[in-house]
Parts: C-alpha cells; structure tokens; sequence
C-alpha cells in the first residue's frame, strides 16, 4: 500500500511539475516524457499515445530485465502520467520567473521521478533505461545515466524552440533530486559526483567556504539583475 501511495504521489508531483512550472516556459528535463512535451506544444500530439509508442521496446526488455510485476507497475505509471498530462487545465500566466520556475520544476520533477524509482518502478523513458542499465552497471547511477539520455533529448527539444540553457540547469537540478531521493528511500551509499564534492568542500577552510558562499550569491544576483534588464 505504502508503495503504491508513493507511486502516485511521485506522479502527481510530476504531472504538476510540467502543469504549473515547466511547460510555461518550455522548459524541458529530458526523458521520453520531455520528448512527449516537445513534439506536443509544436504539433498538438496527445501525451497518451507517443508515451505508449515511444516506451514499447524499453517495457520489452524490462519483461526480460527485471520480470512482469515492474514491467505492469511501470505501464500503469507511465499510463498515468500521460492521462493526466492530457487532462484539460485552464491557461494562466506564471507567477513566478522563468528562472524561479526552472528551480521550482525541475527539483519537483525530480522528486516525484525519484519516488518513483525508489519502488523499483518507472513511468518509462530514460528511467526505465536507468534502471535496466543501472542493473547491468551498478557503479553508474540512475541519475547519471538519465542525465546523459537527457541531454540529447534537450537538444532535440531546443531545435523545436524549446529553451536550451534554462533545460539543461533543469536536468541537472532533476536528476540530482533523484538521486539524493534515492538516497533518502533506499538508505544506498551517495554517487561518486557527490562525494567527491563533499570531500573537496570538507577540505576547505571556513573563510574560503565564507567567500565561496559569496560569491556564488553575487553571481547568481549578476545575471538575475541582467536577466531582468534584458528582457525589460
């Protein structure tokens, strides 16, 4: 029961996620479902069907990889997050910049993807290639596998108009956000990427950690100050 409750928050924070943060300003994270968002907002496709047509040969050698009882739990979340995609939502305008947005959805998606995961299910796409490869691959992450998938199809979503910079931060954000909640559910060792950081930020004085702290926050406050001059 738990499992399944998991299940669907992981994809109503999804579905949620595009809905309200990303989808406003084509902002993608990659994955079959980013591919299913691009080829939507420039052709009108319906979520369901490409979702479907797009995961049949990744759910194929999930039957073979990991058995029929996640292969059945992974269509119905893949399913799911496709009819609810499709669902009619009324037009809005965000309340929040595009840069706020970007943080916002990207880390939500990445929450609800990695709720997903830690059941040993996927909604499809380059998680259900993660976790596949993952199984052959163990040192290798699922974050960073997706992150690698992701990026061609960020790129593929940047020749549609999509935005190219502000998607490949999102993807970073997302699929950092899984694997720390693959951390948090399945109590594993963190990913070689983080340890190293923590151990480089260990080493480091408290006054370098100060200006570090510092100077991050200018910089963000630079090009924030820009963003908006520009677009003024």
């Amino acid at each position: 029961m738990m499992k399944n409750a998991r299940i669907f928050a992981g994809i109503v924070i999804i579905t949620l996620a595009y809905i309200l943060f990303l989808n406003p300003y084509s902002i993608s994270v990659g994955g079959m479902t980013g591919l299913a968002v691009a080829l939507n907002r420039s052709f009108h496709i319906p979520y369901t069907p490409m979702l479907i047509v797009f995961n049949i040969a990744l759910f194929i050698a999930g039957i073979k990889v990991k058995g029929w009882a996640y292969t059945v739990r992974s269509f119905l979340a893949m399913l799911f997050v496709g009819i609810f995609l499709d669902l009619p939502y009324p037009s809005f305008t965000p309340a929040f910049s595009k840069t706020t947005c970007m943080i916002v959805g990207s880390a939500c998606s990445g929450i609800g993807y990695g709720l997903v995961i830690s059941t040993d299910t996927s909604t499809g796409g380059s998680d259900q290639l993660a976790l596949i490869i993952h199984k052959r691959l163990p040192s290798l992450s699922t974050g960073t596998i997706m992150t690698i998938f992701d990026g061609v199809v960020v790129l593929f979503d940047w020749t549609l108009g999509g935005s190219l910079l502000f998607s490949v931060i999102a993807v970073l954000l997302c699929n950092g956000a899984i694997d720390l909640i693959g951390m948090l559910f399945n109590r594993k060792v963190a990913p070689d990427w983080l340890n190293k950081s923590m151990n480089w930020y260990k080493r480091m004085s408290p006054q370098l950690r100060y200006a570090m702290g510092i100077f991050i926050v200018c910089e963000i406050t630079i090009v924030m100050i820009l963003r908006e001059t520009l677009i003024a």
